[in-house]
């Protein structure tokens, strides 16, 4: 089955990949000259509305991705997370809820983008690292949720742990 890429036309005579990335670098790889496009023209809005709904409905959706995206949209239409949840048909926790990730340290938020298709870590275990405040601590407990395949739950026991022993080294020398 050929699946399409969209694609809008641009200024300069070539073509923009409004959507399809992934299908457009497995066709490179498999040294496919030519593949199947839609064109269509699309302001930016339009073209980030198409990439927000494609990823939303992917089964190996990142929630980091997908809150760069809702914040990349309000930035460049001055939309609130509200609107754009509602143009969506989203309940806004949704949008705030991934959007809350990028208050994540960068080395974490790379870290994350750097997991392989296929292992994943879901929004639940992403929340649970906000907790932790030490970017050190964040990255070795998402070490230990790819490595061990940390539940949720088991997650959640050992941030508390991790704060927890953080508090006593703060009552012993504080």
């Amino acid at each position: 089955v050929d699946v399409p890429v969209k694609v809008r036309p641009s200024a300069d005579g070539h073509y923009e990949l409004i959507w399809g990335r992934r299908r457009l670098e497995a066709a490179k790889l498999a040294g496919l000259e030519r593949i199947t496009c839609i064109v269509e023209e699309a302001d930016d809005e339009e073209v980030l509305r198409q990439c927000v709904i494609e990823n939303v409905h992917r089964e190996d959706r990142n929630p980091l991705e997908e809150g760069e995206l809702f914040h990349l949209w309000k930035l460049r239409t001055g939309k609130t997370y509200e609107e754009i949840a509602r143009s969506l048909g989203l309940h806004p926790k949704y949008v705030y809820n991934r959007v809350e990730l990028l208050k994540l340290p960068e080395p974490v938020r790379e870290r994350i983008k750097s997991i392989p298709t296929g292992r994943s870590v879901n929004l639940a275990q992403l929340l649970q690292l906000k907790k932790v405040r030490d970017p050190h601590l964040q990255l070795q407990l998402l070490s230990e949720i790819l490595e061990r395949g940390l539940s949720v739950d088991e997650l959640k026991r050992r941030v508390e742990e991790v704060l927890s022993d953080r508090e006593q080294v703060v009552i012993r020398y504080g």
